[in-house]
């Protein structure tokens, strides 16, 4: 520091920068299964980190097969919990024999992260089946009884689903696909779409009283 007659004087201090997590594992069981169908059980354990940074919270997603830049897009937002099953696991790569790259971000207090990376095999449950399960799956989803905590493991789920519809319209374009068939898949697409307005609207809604 310099004061106006040109005197000056000066410090310094030591800053240690934190860490990003480290040592952790992660496993995925069972490592095949069926879109929309199949439960996974993701565990992730044994992470550490410097004391001041922690607790330590477990963010679960997966890079999406159709993202030319390779998105991620998350399963479970960021929770203490180190453990998540779902069923929403999106569809593989079908042009990598339908495999899914899933992971976990452990993330300090700081938001310093680390990740571990596991590859999956998702596949579609068979053709006369894809519309039923996707219904299934849209149907099941309560909006009346949303919550902002369940925007992320919603629209996860919804993503989902919308990958098994788009498998529908695919497939018609390389093999033959009957137009009931066709017409049930872009109906289902359509209230999706409207399940996840729904969804968002009620949110927004219950937020507003909140606040109030």
């Amino acid at each position: 520091a310099t004061n106006s007659l040109g005197r000056y004087d000066y410090d310094t201090i030591s800053v240690r920068a934190g860490r990003n997590p480290w040592g952790g594992n992660f496993t995925v069981a069972p490592t095949n299964g069926t879109t929309m169908v199949t439960e996974f059980y993701l565990l992730t354990q044994d992470w550490k980190d410097d004391e001041s940074s922690l607790p330590l919270k477990y963010s679960f997603g997966y890079t999406a097969p159709t993202s030319a830049n390779g998105a991620r897009r998350i399963l479970r937002a960021a929770k203490p919990f180190a453990n998540v099953t779902t069923q929403a696991m999106p569809l593989g790569d079908s042009t990598n024999e339908y495999k899914l790259t899933v992971d976990v971000r452990a993330i300090d207090q700081i938001g310093a992260y680390s990740s571990i990376e596991r590859t999956i095999t998702v596949i579609s449950p068979p053709a006369g089946q894809r519309n039923n399960v996707a219904s299934g799956t849209i149907s099941s989803i309560d909006t009346t009884a949303a919550s902002a905590e369940d925007v992320v493991e919603v629209a996860s789920t919804l993503s989902s689903a919308a990958s098994l519809l788009n498998a529908v319209f695919d497939d018609s374009t390389s093999s033959p696909t009957d137009d009931a068939s066709l017409a049930e898949a872009e109906a289902l697409r359509e209230e999706l779409v409207e399940t996840m307005a729904s969804f968002i609207e009620v949110v927004a809604d219950s937020e507003a009283v909140e606040s109030s």
